[in-house]
């Protein structure tokens, strides 16, 4: 009981922490309104796929409507979410690393650099919840294999799936990541006569959790819709949306270029940031510097760090810039703290203790220091006048940059006047946040208007309802993007009739 209260308390500070950092991040007027346009849709009656276009699992949708009615629509309720999923990975980090026997003073580490290198960003909820249930079945997996007897490991590593299960239910890639790594620490530990017993109860339990989370998607009807957008579609993410991991290395190694003595807290944090694209590269080299003088115990355990480090990595990809490189960052780092440790104690035998506690203090410093840049950059920024409180509809709360907000405010206005007329399809990168703010219906299911997000036929669709009447209104806006939904644009160009601009966008009629 004390070591659950003491747990609960753990994970309340850690959620304060990520929820004020959270509301830091800002307003993300993408993938965070999108989502939240997403639930506003759905607990207004709406099915989800059937009526509403979203790609990922319906896990990360049923973690949050609870908020949503408890509180309204509001995007305080995302961020609370993603906090809270933030939080428990970084417990469950912390978890499995007390189990693989690494002090208290890496642990600490372990947090404080999630902290400064990944902290919580503004985003829908789906990838930091599907990562959150990567990061337990990591810890499921690592109690399994210290546990004893055979009935209480297999237990372990059914939970294990179980977890991987809802993670593809949240986000498929990551699931199928997270039961892969599960099922190779099978084979690395178990003997020949166990393995495949315990690998169909693994597998068992992940479908079990996996595709009982759709069974409200089938009785609305809308599974065939899930497939089309979550799985079938995803070729189009494969061929459209990849970015390569070099250019964030790029991005580390220009930064590092332009800092000076003059460069500003914020500079040197960003810096510090996309250092993060360096620690994969970090690891191989400790990787390869420690495991020859490791012995087969330790090898094995190092084996199923690196597993599920390296099913988080695989989840930057297709499109590894930072805001898809932060959600590895905690089992990265997991399988960091584990090597360090590891050599920490080699370093102490051949250097000596004080050497290695006088390098400690000094890593000690700067992490603190850092940490407290973090921390503290905000409230200056608002004592500044650089952010303020937002006061816009359906996005109170959150802090914002007051030139946006004004902005902003100059297209609700523009936008006013279309709220009287039929349904408006706003042809536009941030159609749902201005979907939210306006009270204007959307006549489709793409609140995202992306060409990943329409589905395999959906913009034929939205093309037949322009033709054929049902759509009468797009408001537009041009935009030079890979992404963009060219069969629907070049159809509202040659078919439609620009009438003029009306905020954000250019307003187009039959």
């Amino acid at each position: 009981m004390r070591r659950t209260i003491r747990q609960f308390g753990i994970f309340l500070g850690l959620f304060l922490v990520s929820f004020y950092l959270a509301i830091a991040a800002g307003i993300n007027r993408g993938d965070e309104a999108w989502f939240l346009q997403v639930l506003r849709r759905v607990a207004a009656g709406e099915r989800l796929y059937g009526d509403v276009f979203y790609g990922a699992g319906p896990v990360a949708v049923y973690v949050a409507l609870p908020g949503i009615y408890l509180f309204g629509v509001e995007v305080i309720v995302v961020k609370a979410v993603v906090a809270g999923g933030y939080a428990a990975a970084l417990l469950l980090g912390a978890r499995a690393l007390q189990r693989l026997g690494v002090p208290l003073g890496f642990r600490l580490l372990f947090l404080a650099a999630n902290l400064i290198l990944a902290p919580p960003p503004a985003a829908a909820t789906y990838q930091t919840l599907a990562n959150t249930f990567l990061m337990a079945a990591f810890d499921a997996t690592i109690a399994a294999q210290r546990s004893r007897p055979l009935a209480r490991r297999a237990a372990r590593q059914r939970l294990a799936g179980a977890w991987a299960g809802l993670a593809f239910a949240t986000k498929q890639n990551i699931g199928g990541y997270a039961l892969i790594a599960a099922l190779l620490a099978i084979a690395l530990e178990s003997t020949r006569g166990e393995r495949w017993q315990q690998i169909a109860g693994t597998i068992g339990a992940f479908l079990l959790a996996g595709l009982l989370p759709f069974l409200p998607v089938v009785l609305e009807g809308s599974l065939p819709q899930f497939i089309d957008y979550g799985l079938t579609n995803k070729t189009t993410y494969l061929q459209l949306s990849g970015i390569p991991y070099h250019e964030g290395i790029q991005s580390f190694i220009q930064g590092l270029r332009s800092l000076s003595l003059r460069s500003t807290t914020e500079q040197v944090l960003g810096v510090v940031k996309f250092s993060a694209f360096l620690l994969p590269f970090v690891l191989l080299a400790m990787g390869l510097a420690l495991f020859p003088g490791l012995d087969a115990e330790q090898r094995r355990r190092g084996s199923m760090v690196a597993l599920f480090a390296g099913a988080a990595f695989l989840g930057v990809f297709p499109r590894a810039d930072y805001a898809h490189l932060i959600y590895a960052v905690p089992a990265l780092l997991v399988m960091g703290m584990w090597m360090l440790a590891e050599g920490w104690t080699r370093l102490g035998d051949r250097w000596g203790r004080g050497f290695r506690w006088g390098t400690a203090s000094l890593v000690a410093i700067g992490v603190i220091g850092l940490l407290t840049a973090v921390l503290v950059r905000v409230p200056i920024r608002v004592l500044q006048g650089r952010l303020v409180v937002s006061d816009l509809p359906h996005f109170r709360g959150a802090l914002i940059d007051p030139g946006l907000r004004e902005g902003v405010r100059q297209d609700i206005a523009a936008l006013a006047s279309l709220r009287e007329e039929e349904p408006v399809f706003l042809l536009y990168g941030f159609a749902g946040f201005y979907y939210l703010l306006t009270g204007l219906r959307n006549p489709t299911p793409f609140d995202l208007p992306l060409a990943t997000a329409f589905g395999r036929h959906g913009q034929e669709e939205v093309i037949a309802a322009i033709r054929t009447g049902r759509i009468r209104t797009v408001c537009w806006e041009k935009w030079d993007w890979i992404l963009r939904p060219a069969q629907v644009e070049n159809f509202v160009a040659h078919h439609l009739r620009p009438v003029g601009r009306m905020g954000p966008c250019v307003l187009y009629r039959r």
